[in-house]
């Protein structure tokens, strides 16, 4: 895939990102406003029952206290103490009714559309045609009786009430029971405060404390006026405020903002991942593209070199030579060990992606092996007129491991610090003992490793970039293959270089007797 239509790819699976992380977010912001004005119905219709309940239960309290009222509730005892019938009570809306097994007896008042009581009766309504225990008490009472009585009660309950304070009209454990009452009913199980205020604000009693309420309580914005029907008394409101409002919205919400949230982040998950492999895939075959360019090039130098030969040695007067058909034929085994050498690195590295690659691990001493495989690098450094210094030092240098890989491994270093350099080479190889082991280094003053490639130097296939140029043989391979083989040996390699300056590779191994614990 070209860079510019992966470039256009990732530009519309970005928007596309973007924007299913706008719409969740707005979602989400929804739910929540649609949570918090739910919340806000339930408390102003919880208070507006807890207003409604309050003012009932101080009607019934009035019309028994009054003495017009004791006059009914007294023909009513009277009559159930003759056993004649059971009084029951019950309360509809604004009407309260006292009923027997025979006949009710109705209180009730109308109310006006601005919720103020503009009209009062009672009336005594038969319900049963069997019994009639009231005939007695219909002959005995005056026709106007009731009327009478109920007038007497009108201008009773009517006035009662201008001369309490309202603390006195209410009952804090009462209201408080009402107002936990109704909350819960509307779904609302969370910590409240309310209080009580005049018109002016002036806190007259809260579930706070003593004092006056705090400024947040009265600015709450849930607030019902208590007892509407007054005619003459100034209002009061009663106020309720939530401390953990915001986090009892967001627990009952919780399970909904978990699952929205791991949504979210399974999209922006996925999307890095895709974006991951896809440069990944994109670098991978970018390598792979290099590696076969590099693998072309090396196979077809040693190719053409033996063809060339072969053409010489079908030359008749190339054959009369000795001398020059043996260095032909010399020439021919070479390059054909070069190229043996060659795909044995590239089948080499297919061992060790399949994870098929045989060890046969044995005590070794270190100082031996690297003195027989820089003895190999004398003739080399001699023509690229370089030096290579031995300071071998450390005391516990037995370890146990594969002797042909750990060969490979010393090789590799030495010949990528030959290869990797533009002037003549200098090569300090050193071991000292470390407390986790036996240190190896190899140090170069080659051309240096940027930072940034020093992170990728182990990787498979990958190759400091220096353009589609040549002149470094190589595929890509040593340093994974090192890589690969320390790590079988429960060892590690670490790099320190700087451009231009040189690098030092640092090996890491454990001794024979630590292998063994």
């Amino acid at each position: 895939m070209k860079k510019g239509s992966i470039r256009i790819l990732i530009g519309l699976m970005g928007l596309a990102l973007v924007g299913l992380i706008i719409v969740q977010i707005l979602l989400i912001k929804d739910s929540v406003d649609w949570k918090r004005s739910q919340f806000e119905r339930s408390v102003n219709t919880a208070l507006a029952n807890v207003s409604y309940k309050l003012e009932r239960q101080e009607e019934i309290k009035k019309i028994k206290k009054s003495r017009a009222g004791r006059k009914v509730f007294q023909r009513i005892d009277s009559l159930r103490k003759s056993s004649v019938f059971d009084l029951s009570a019950e309360h509809l809306g604004d009407t309260m009714i006292f009923q027997t097994d025979n006949e009710k007896f109705v209180f009730s008042s109308d109310i006006d559309h601005e919720g103020n009581s503009t009209a009062f009766t009672f009336e005594i309504q038969e319900i049963s045609v069997d019994k009639d225990p009231y005939k007695e008490l219909k002959k005995i009472a005056n026709p106007f009786e009731y009327k009478d009585i109920w007038e007497e009660m009108v201008v009773e309950l009517t006035s009662g009430g201008l001369t309490k304070r309202i603390k006195d009209r209410i009952d804090l454990q009462t209201l408080d029971s009402l107002l936990q009452e109704e909350l819960k009913i509307w779904g609302i199980d969370t910590q409240y405060e309310f209080t009580v205020v005049d018109v002016s604000d002036n806190s007259l009693f809260s579930t706070v404390s003593d004092k006056p309420a705090g400024p947040e309580l009265i600015n709450t914005p849930y607030s019902v006026q208590l007892f509407t029907n007054e005619l003459f008394d100034s209002p009061h409101f009663l106020k309720v405020k939530f401390p953990n409002g915001s986090g009892y919205l967001l627990s009952t919400m919780f399970p909904f903002l978990l699952i929205s949230t791991l949504f979210l982040l399974l999209i922006i998950g996925g999307f890095y991942y895709t974006i991951n492999t896809i440069m990944r895939q994109k670098k991978v075959s970018e390598i792979k593209n290099d590696f076969i360019s590099n693998m072309t090039h090396e196979l077809k130098t040693p190719i053409s070199t033996i063809s060339l030969a072969c053409e010489a040695l079908v030359d008749p007067d190339m054959q009369k030579s000795e001398t020059t058909r043996g260095k032909f034929v010399g020439m021919i085994k070479e390059e054909n060990k070069r190229l043996g050498v060659l795909v044995e690195n590239v089948l080499k590295t297919a061992v060790l992606d399949k994870g098929k690659m045989k060890f046969s691990p044995e005590p070794l001493d270190v100082h031996e092996l690297l003195s027989k495989v820089i003895a190999n690098f004398e003739l080399p450094l001699k023509s690229q007129k370089g030096k290579l210094e031995k300071r071998l030092n450390a005391k516990r240098h037995i370890i146990k491991g594969d002797k042909v890989h750990l060969t490979n491994v010393f090789y590799n270093l030495l010949d990528n610090a030959l290869k990797y350099t533009d002037r003549s080479p200098e090569i300090i190889v050193r071991t000292f003992d470390d407390k986790e082991g036996l240190k190896i280094e190899f140090e170069d003053n080659g051309i240096g490793i940027s930072k940034e490639d020093q992170k990728k130097v182990f990787d498979q296939l990958y190759r400091v970039p220096k353009g589609n140029l040549h002149d470094v043989k190589g595929f890509g391979l040593g340093l994974h293959y090192v890589k690969v083989i320390l790590e079988k040996h429960l060892g590690q390699i670490f790099v320190a270089s700087t451009l231009v300056k040189g690098s030092t590779f640092t090996i890491l191994l454990p001794t024979h007797h630590e292998s063994e614990n």
